[in-house]
């Protein structure tokens, strides 16, 4: 019953809650049309991504263990998109993989719950095997999936219920997050130069260029706007009358309305960070309504991760926001009185992470304007030690270092 790909997973918790936070502020650029809110709006992100996501992303990374499913396959020498790093085919492959699996679980016998969250799932992976991800990966893998698909739309659900030998229901199988972390999977497993990228895991083994990364998440980007329809959030910010769109999760819903409350005043930036919370203590509200479950105890290891990452993310903001609100005094004092002893020189944020692959076009990674800069502008106040790429002398980057494992 402890099941990696139908079970709760503190990868596939971690990444939906960042990636339902970024789904409210993907049109954040029309939530004023005053310049200098929108330049300090994406301000307050780069210090999201700084404090929080960066480190937790690292820690989590650092925990992550390959499944079952596709351990067999990347430790094969001989797998043709490893050797390649063929990033989209490996995607479109784990995809099929497991689609094969859960028709597998389906056959031995699933409940009516998590025969949603399936159907669901098959409904992703028809838009998949459409998408331009699949165009362009390898034949074989992309007949596979579909192949997968059409066994499910022929399947006789209520046949295969009534001989299956039991109704296991298995209470943290979500499909939109396990639809999310297939694409960090492949980005954990890919090692590369791109700047900004994500951590890989330790047990990454796919070296591939960076002309051939950025390909992959241009399609794959593509991929997830399409799949949670991402240009409809956010478009209430410029009119206020548009309907809010549902969550696509099972677990958790989205923090729309502490926007709401948040978006009140036009002289006030909204906490990222709050907002962030916001989403995880929903999801912890459904992970609760799940644990009174029998079949939760198998979980029981996982969701202490969980719960320990999630109190990580309160300690990094107790801890860095009085240092935040001193850089977010000084940036302002600087830009309402022009000092010139110490003129405000905004740079480009530079501790946005790379996350075209999930986000798109809507990636704040990606603000670039016909010249070629940035329209978005932060302050230049110093960042946190830890994060600081531009230190490169060896008593400074052993410092990091020693910060960096003091807080994790």
């Amino acid at each position: 019953m402890n099941d990696a790909i139908l079970g709760a997973s503190l990868e596939a918790i971690w990444f939906s809650t960042v990636f339902a936070t970024k789904m409210v502020l993907i049109q954040m650029d029309k939530w004023t049309t005053n310049e200098t809110k929108k330049a300090n709006m994406l301000k307050v992100i780069s210090q999201w991504h700084e404090v929080i996501l960066m480190p937790v992303t690292k820690m989590v990374t650092d925990r992550h263990q390959i499944p079952s499913i596709e351990f067999a396959f990347l430790s094969d020498k001989d797998n043709h998109f490893v050797k390649s790093g063929d990033m989209i085919s490996q995607h479109v492959c784990l995809y099929s993989k497991i689609s094969k699996y859960i028709l597998d679980k389906v056959r031995s016998g699933i409940g009516s719950k998590t025969l949603e969250e399936v159907t669901n799932w098959f409904r992703l992976m028809d838009m998949t095997s459409t998408s331009k991800l699949c165009e362009n990966a390898s034949e074989q893998v992309t007949a596979s999936l579909k192949k997968s698909i059409q066994e499910f739309e022929d399947m006789d659900i209520e046949e295969v219920s009534m001989n299956a030998t039991s109704q296991t229901e298995y209470e943290f199988f979500d499909s939109p997050m396990l639809f999310i972390l297939v694409g960090h999977l492949i980005n954990m497993y890919s090692i590369c130069d791109a700047p900004h990228k994500l951590p890989h895991s330790s047990q990454a083994c796919m070296r591939v260029s960076f002309t051939h990364y950025k390909n992959w998440e241009e399609l794959s980007g593509m991929l997830y706007c399409d799949v949670f329809n991402l240009p409809l959030h956010g478009i209430w910010l410029s009119d206020g009358k548009s309907k809010i769109p549902d969550s696509p999760f099972a677990m958790m819903e989205l923090p729309y309305n502490q926007l709401f409350a948040e978006n009140a005043s036009d002289d006030i930036l909204p906490s990222i960070m709050d907002l962030h919370d916001e989403v995880i203590q929903l999801t912890l509200k459904g992970i609760q309504v799940r644990l009174m479950t029998p079949e939760s105890l198998v979980y029981r290891d996982e969701l202490k991760q969980v719960e320990y990452i999630f109190k990580k993310c309160h300690m990094l903001h107790d801890e860095h926001t009085p240092q935040l609100n001193r850089r977010n005094r000084q940036m302002r004092y600087y830009q309402r009185h022009h000092d010139t002893d110490k003129p405000y020189c905004p740079q480009d944020p530079d501790k946005l992470q790379r996350d075209t692959f999930v986000m798109g076009e809507y990636s704040h990674k990606k603000p670039i304007s016909k010249r070629g800069k940035r329209r978005f502008k932060i302050d230049r106040m110093p960042s946190l030690v830890f994060f600081n790429e531009n230190l490169v002398d060896g008593v400074e980057n052993q410092s990091i270092e020693e910060t960096s494992e003091a807080m994790i």
